[in-house]
């Protein structure tokens, strides 16, 4: 069904504290191509960040996380009053350690995907 970061999970100011260490106005200037050396170097000076710019940030940690991500599958279950979706998740960690996890019963499959296209980063 499909995957999304848990941004809860980053911890923004150990990248924040060692900015020079992360690279962090590099990360951010690969998802927003719009920012300015200027800007740059700010943030690489200690700047506080715009909220354009954690998301920046936030999405370039993702991108570098093998394991991080939450992995979303899910299937149709028939009783005898209906059928329901199930949906179960699972955090990404490699090759052969799934493990997922009951998450929630939905109506419809629709109404399963629809939970979760609002996290962070989701994509199918």
């Amino acid at each position: 069904m499909g995957c999304s970061y848990p941004v809860e999970s980053i911890d923004l100011n150990e990248y924040l504290e060692n900015r020079d260490d992360y690279g962090v106005s590099g990360l951010i200037a690969f998802n927003l191509t719009n920012i300015s050396t200027v800007r740059q170097s700010e943030i690489d000076k200690g700047t506080k960040l715009n909220a354009e710019e954690i998301s920046a940030l936030q999405r370039a940690m993702a991108e570098e996380s093998e394991d991080g991500w939450t992995l979303h599958c899910g299937f149709e279950v028939t009783l005898k009053d209906g059928t329901n979706f199930a949906l179960f998740q699972s955090q990404g960690g490699g090759q052969g350690s799934l493990t997922f996890e009951f998450e929630q019963v939905f109506k419809t499959e629709k109404s399963a995907i629809n939970s979760i296209s609002d996290r962070p980063f989701y994509s199918t």
